[in-house]
């Protein structure tokens, strides 16, 4: 008499297990499509994406400014740009410029460098042995006609026409006003500011003139003053001239 064999237990289980992983894949499908697709779209934006670009910070005008200005923290702003963009003699902190006086006007958003303020910034550029050179204008209102960057020639007077004869000689030709303390009577930016702080000084500065000299020329302007009297005579640039 034969008897009927029976189905492994352990068998069995592992049909149900096949079929069950099937099913819970088939009812999570919808999940398991947006799941992929969300990491699908996810490396895609990564790769996507440039890699953040270094930046230094650089210190800007936060306001138009006038030549002379002395400069305090509200009128200046830090921004972060590039490094390739930013300019030579910049500033990365505003402590750095603030009771420092600019040479000529800045317009907002201007970079600040060395090369707008007064000091040494402002031979930046000029030939190999430039010198600043302070003058003192006899007729200090004459100043007022003058500004950075004009070319002029350094004339001094002697004589009165009357005991002596008016004799006139030219101390240097075609130099480049560097600073005027027309523009330094600008003043501080604030309230309260006085223009009388900078490179110069104080209100002595009434009447004074810095302008480029090669050396050769520097002695003849530093005692143009105690040899007559000192004006400028603005002229257009020689051929050749920087």
């Amino acid at each position: 008499m034969f008897q009927r064999s029976r189905q492994p237990p352990a068998r069995t289980a592992n049909v149900r297990h096949n079929h069950a992983v099937p099913r819970w894949f088939f009812r999570h499908r919808r999940l398991l499509a947006a799941l992929l697709l969300c990491c699908a779209a996810g490396l895609t934006v990564h790769q996507l994406t440039p890699a953040q670009a270094a930046t230094t910070s650089v210190v800007t005008a936060a306001q138009d400014l006038p030549a002379g200005a002395v400069l305090t923290a509200s009128a200046l702003s830090v921004v972060r740009i590039e490094p390739d963009l930013a300019p030579r003699g910049a500033y990365a902190s505003v402590g750095q410029l603030v009771g420092k006086q600019l040479a000529a006007p800045q317009r907002q958003g201007e970079f600040l460098t060395d090369a707008a303020l007064l000091g040494p910034g402002l031979l930046i550029g000029a030939p190999p042995g430039t010198v600043a050179v302070p003058l003192r204008i006899t007729d200090s209102s004459t100043v007022q006609l003058v500004r950075t960057g004009e070319r002029v020639d350094v004339v001094v007077s002697s004589g009165n026409g009357y005991e002596r004869t008016v004799e006139s000689r030219t101390a240097a030709e075609d130099v480049v006003v560097l600073w005027t303390s027309a523009a330094g009577a600008s003043g501080s930016v604030s309230s309260g500011g006085s223009g009388d702080a900078g490179w110069l000084g104080s209100s002595g500065a009434e009447g004074l003139v810095v302008v480029a000299a090669e050396a050769t020329q520097a002695q003849s302007l530093a005692s143009a003053a105690s040899k007559g009297k000192v004006s400028l005579v603005m002229v257009s640039p020689r051929r050749g001239s920087g």
